[in-house]
């Protein structure tokens, strides 16, 4: 019978120690969760710290408090007084939603929307960078196109351009008239003013200049197909006389688009 007693007596014993444990650990944690949200919120007392608060209110979250948890979580997710982490908030949030949360619940719902935002929003990225990546290879290939299509009409106008000069070197060097030189002179500058145009074209230069420059040595093509080789009677030597007038100006519009091409 006594020891009946003393087991009963035991069993409330322990329940009282029990509940008498409960109330003074839901006391501690209201306490702490009631100075997390002075830290949080900010007051006289409390100047406005979230790292402080978010200390707090996971100290009372590893308590077992479910709001504490939803708290946690929060200032997770807004990166408040930490570096945002949707990981951690979907951590926190789903403790908070398993002890019966149901505002963390809402939150795991709204994370899981925001997830698939973002993926979304990734993708549309990924394929954006894939198509600036493929423009720029475009780009890139079309550069290195027009770059071989511009040395070889420099190499083409280089030949005519030093054909022409040396024309008109022959020219200065003989003591005997000759109609057909400035009329050859004439032919390869057309050819290198056509491998200038190419290059101008591949530029997007105006063409204007090359445009003048071909009219003026076409006018010395012509004085030329006009001439005999006997160029001593006076008629014909004032054509021969326009027509080195003409080259003179052919050469320094070639010039004035060579000119131009460089700047």
């Amino acid at each position: 019978m006594k020891k009946i007693i003393f087991f009963i007596f035991f069993i409330l014993f322990s329940i009282y120690s029990y509940s008498q444990q409960s109330l003074d650990n839901t006391d501690n944690i209201k306490q702490i969760t009631a100075e997390a949200q002075n830290y949080y919120d900010g007051t006289k007392e409390f100047p406005k710290d979230y790292k402080k608060a978010l200390d707090l209110f996971k100290k009372a979250a590893d308590q077992g408090d479910a709001y504490c948890m939803y708290r946690v979580a929060y200032q997770y997710e807004y990166g408040q007084g930490v570096a945002q982490n949707y990981r951690e908030a979907w951590a926190w949030y789903l403790k908070a939603a398993q002890l019966g949360h149901e505002e963390s619940l809402n939150r795991l719902e709204a994370l899981k929307k925001k997830a698939e935002e973002i993926k979304r929003e990734n993708e549309k990225i990924r394929q954006e960078n894939e198509r600036i990546q493929q423009e720029n290879e475009r780009i890139a290939q079309e550069n290195r196109r027009k770059k071989a299509e511009i040395e070889q009409n420099i190499n083409e106008f280089k030949y005519q351009y030093g054909q022409m000069n040396n024309y008109l070197n022959q020219m200065q060097r003989n003591t005997t008239i000759r109609w057909n030189e400035p009329h050859q002179a004439a032919q390869c500058a057309k050819y290198a003013i056509n491998n200038l145009r190419n290059i101008f074209k591949i530029l997007g230069k105006n063409e204007y200049c090359l445009d003048r420059a071909y009219s003026k040595f076409m006018a010395v093509e012509a004085f030329g197909g006009s001439l005999s080789h006997d160029l001593y009677k006076p008629s014909k030597y004032n054509d021969y006389k326009r027509m080195l007038g003409c080259l003179q100006e052919a050469i320094d519009l070639l010039q004035e688009c060579i000119s131009e091409l460089q700047n």
